[in-house]
Formats: structure tokens, C-alpha cells, sequence
């Protein structure tokens, strides 16, 4: 069986999956100190786990086998179930090379291997390998290991239960084992379900378990992880609710659960995460009003809950997230007007909007977010004049205000933002069609070269300086 790995696919195929992801969904959340105020309840009892087996040595060994010899043997298992003569390192042209595995060298010397000063395995490093098949239980048997970094390989079955003996385990990184069986074109990666007893797990700090073929629910265990700072779950298939327990899980930095099945409401106990830096629940099934208790996660940098079929209004206590650079609530069935409060989120360089339900006129105190970079209200129920003090966005690139019902001039101020011909992916950096504009276009986005009637947009450019454009009404605040 011949796997092809995700890393050899198509540039097309890798920039479907980044737009997807929206905000770049692999990245490491940046080192902040961690700010008190937020009381976190204690955590609350959670079933008993089912015990796992533990790994015996095999018959040729003696029963007082040494722990280095034990993990010798582990060692070998898992090269023999991850087909490890087809392992290629990538360190040099030499791909193929075995760097010691299966030789009576020490383990130090085994690509990837990391041992502590009695000789006992702490890491297993061996991230974009070719390793193909399933893991083996017998993994569960490395006492000391610390890391354990699987990522961007060919693996595919479930993740074994016997993991979650490993006590001292502080990383483990499955992510990235989507791939293509060649002959069926079939998508292949870890599958079945997150297992529970991964939540004994009591020194962990990272689960990275991204782009895989993982299903069913999200096991409330997890919230027993209390050292646990990142909890990446993102693209698989994942469904049922969102575990209010996260909420006990105090250290959590990063939280990303993007594209997969999720429905149900956002919890509120989300809201205690007093550490968290990144939320990422975009692409899901989630539902409900956003949870005003979000305003109180006063660490976070980045908020993305877009295309999910969230409801009712802002909530304007997101205008207290004053460390805030990225929010995204496109694609939703969002309501109401756009709360005036988000002009306090003076960090932020990316808002998006888009494609919801959003009335009313544009808040002037928008303008006050001289840090904004991109600005997405496309495709909503805006309507009235812009108002000028968006020409104050001094850092804008991106505008889009496209299907709306915006009316009036357009303010000779906003001529001087440094608007960007093209944005991702191809698309306009300046997007104002399909709105009711009278008056003029400000002569210096003549230098865009937009196609103006394609966009819907029949006004013609301004004369040459501010003293020949029409005058900008007074902004509608109706």
C-alpha cells in the first residue's frame, strides 16, 4: 500500500486548506504573563477510568528486564508497526537512512531519541519521517518520555488507549496525518475517538491532535489536564457539544477546535479561561448567542467563531477584550447593529464581519481603532453614510464594505488610507459595490486600477483636490 503524505499535495489543495483555517490555525500562541481576576470554580468529579494494560516484556527477555532494556523494546515494536524501513529523515540526500534504529547502539544515537542521564527515553522526535500504520499500545510503556512528536507522517487507526499511562508526558503532537492512499485517492489519518484516559495525562502542556479523521464527542476528561496551556482538535471530525468542563482547565493558552461537526451553544463557562490567548471555533455547527461571559478573558489575542450559525447581537462586553488583535465573526446569523464598545479594542488589526445580519448605520468610533489593518462588513443591512472618521484607520489595508445599503458621499478623508490593490488570495483590497453611493470616487483610488463597473460602482473620480468634491453630509446616526 503506497501512502502519499499531506505534505506532497498540490499548492492548490494546501491553499483551500489555509483558507479554511482562517488566521493561521497551526501557529503557537506568542508568551504573555498570565492575569489574575478571573475565579476559576474548582473542578468537579469526573468518572473513573478504565484501567489499560501495561506492557510486558517479550519472552526473550527476562522478567527483571531493566527499564533501558524495556524501552530498547518498545523502541523496536514501534519501528516494526510503523514500517520503519521506509523512513526517510530528510536531515541530508541520504533520505532513507536509519540513523542507528534496530542496531545495539545507544538510543541516544536512534534519529530522533532523546534519553535522560540513566538512559531512559524523554522524547521521541520523529515529525515528518514517513512513518505509516498504526501505533502500537506499547507506547504507553516509555515511563520517562516528555515529548512525543509524531506530526506530519502517514499514521492512521485510533489513538491507543495506553497512552495515557505515560505520567510524565508534557507534549504529544499527533497532528498532520491526513493523507492520500494513492490507488483509491481515499483520505486516510488517526480515526476513532479521542480516548478519555488521555486526561490522566497530569504534566501535559500541549495536545496537538489537528488534521486527522478523529470523531465523536470531545471527552469531558480533558479537563482535568490542569497543566494543560495548548488544546489543538482542529479539522476532523469531531461532534456533539463543546464540554463546559474546558472551562476548569486554568493554564489553557490556546483553545482550537476549528472545522469539525460541533453544534450546541458556546458554553459560558468558557468565560474563566483567565489565560487563554486564542479561541478558535470557527468553521462548526455552533449555535446560539455568543456568551457575553467572553468579555471576560482579558488575555485573549484572538477570537474566531466565523461561518458557524451563531445568533442574536454583538455582545458589547467584547469591547473589554483591550488586548484583542483579531476578531472574526463572519459568516454567522448575527443581528442587531454594530456595538460602539468595540471602539476600546484599540490592539485590534483585523475585524471581520461579514455575511451576517448586521443593521444600522457604521459606528463612528470605529475610527478610534487606529491599529485596524483589515476591516470586512461586506454583505450585511449597514446602511446610511460612512462616516469620516474612518479616515482616521491609518494602518488600513483592507476595506470591504460591498452588499450593503450604504448611502451618500464617500468621505474625501478616506482617500488617504493606504488601501492595498489585492488582498489574500486574489481578491480587492477595496471592495465597495452593490451600495447606493452619490457623489464622486476620491482620486487617489484611480492608482488601484479596480474595475469599478464590474463591481457595481458607476460614479466617476473627483477632481484633483478636496476643494472641487461634494460636500459629505453629516454623518446618519438614526
Amino acid at each position: 500500500m503506497e501512502l502519499l503524505p499531506l505534505s506532497r499535495l498540490s499548492g492548490r489543495i494546501w491553499a483551500i486548506i489555509l483558507v479554511l483555517i482562517l488566521g493561521g490555525c497551526l501557529s503557537q500562541p506568542r508568551a504573555r504573563s498570565l492575569p489574575g481576576g478571573v475565579d476559576t470554580p474548582a473542578p468537579t468529579s469526573m468518572p473513573a477510568l478504565r484501567p489499560v494494560p501495561t506492557f510486558t516484556p517479550t519472552r526473550t527477555a527476562s522478567a527483571s528486564a531493566s527499564p533501558v532494556h524495556v524501552d530498547r523494546q518498545v523502541l523496536e515494536v514501534f519501528y516494526r508497526a510503523m514500517n520503519g524501513a521506509d523512513w526517510y529523515t530528510g536531515r541530508n540526500e541520504n533520505w532513507g537512512r536509519q540513523e542507528n534504529w534496530m542496531s545495539e547502539a545507544p538510543l541516544a544515537s536512534w534519529y530522533g531519541v532523546e534519553i535522560d542521564d540513566q538512559g531512559r527515553v524523554t522524547a521521541l522526535n520523529l515529525a515528518r519521517t514517513g512513518l505509516q500504520g498504526s501505533l502500537p499500545a506499547e507506547l504507553g510503556a516509555l515511563q520517562e518520555l516528555r515529548v512525543l512528536d509524531l506530526s506530519e507522517n502517514s499514521l492512521e487507526g485510533p489513538i491507543p488507549p495506553e497512552l495515557g499511562q505515560l505520567a510524565r508526558l508534557e507534549v504529544m503532537d499527533l497532528s498532520g496525518n491526513n493523507h492520500y492512499y494513492r490507488e483509491t485517492s481515499e483520505l486516510l489519518g488517526l480515526s476513532g475517538t479521542i480516548p478519555p484516559e488521555l486526561g490522566q495525562l497530569a504534566s501535559l502542556q500541549t495536545l496537538h491532535l489537528a488534521m486527522n479523521r478523529l470523531e465523536g464527542a470531545i471527552p469531558p476528561e480533558l479537563s482535568q489536564l490542569a497543566s494543560l496551556q495548548t488544546l489543538h482538535l482542529a479539522m476532523n471530525r469531531l461532534e456533539g457539544a463543546i464540554p463546559p468542563e474546558l472551562g476548569q482547565l486554568a493554564s489553557l493558552q490556546t483553545l482550537h477546535l476549528a472545522v469539525n461537526r460541533l453544534e450546541g451553544a458556546i458554553p459560558p463557562e468558557l468565560g474563566q479561561l483567565a489565560s487563554l490567548q486564542t479561541l478558535h471555533l470557527a468553521v462548526n455547527r455552533l449555535e446560539g448567542a455568543i456568551p457575553p461571559e467572553l468579555g471576560q478573558l482579558t488575555a485573549l489575542e484572538n477570537l474566531y467563531l466565523s461561518s458557524n450559525r451563531l445568533e442574536s447581537a454583538i455582545p458589547p462586553e467584547l469591547g473589554q477584550l483591550t488586548v484583542l488583535e483579531s476578531l472574526s465573526l463572519g459568516g454567522n446569523r448575527l443581528e442587531g447593529t454594530i456595538p460602539p464598545e468595540l471602539d476600546q479594542l484599540t490592539a485590534l488589526d483585523f475585524l471581520h464581519l461579514s455575511s451576517n445580519r448586521l443593521h444600522g448605520p457604521l459606528p463612528p468610533e470605529l475610527g478610534q481603532l487606529t491599529a485596524l489593518e483589515v476591516l470586512q462588513l461586506s454583505s450585511n443591512r449597514l446602511h446610511g453614510p460612512l462616516p469620516p472618521e474612518l479616515g482616521q484607520l491609518t494602518a488600513l489595508r483592507v476595506l470591504h464594505l460591498d452588499n450593503n445599503q450604504f448611502s451618500g458621499n464617500i468621505p474625501p478623508e478616506l482617500g488617504a488610507l493606504p488601501l492595498q490593490r489585492y488582498y489574500a488570495h486574489g481578491a480587492a483590497g477595496l471592495r465597495i459595490g452593490r451600495n447606493q453611493w452619490t457623489g464622486c470616487l476620491p482620486p487617489a483610488w484611480a492608482a488601484l486600477e479596480i474595475n469599478w463597473r464590474e463591481d457595481s460602482v458607476e460614479l466617476e473620480f473627483c477632481a484633483a483636490g478636496p476643494e472641487f468634491w461634494p460636500p459629505t453630509p453629516t454623518p446618519f446616526h438614526g
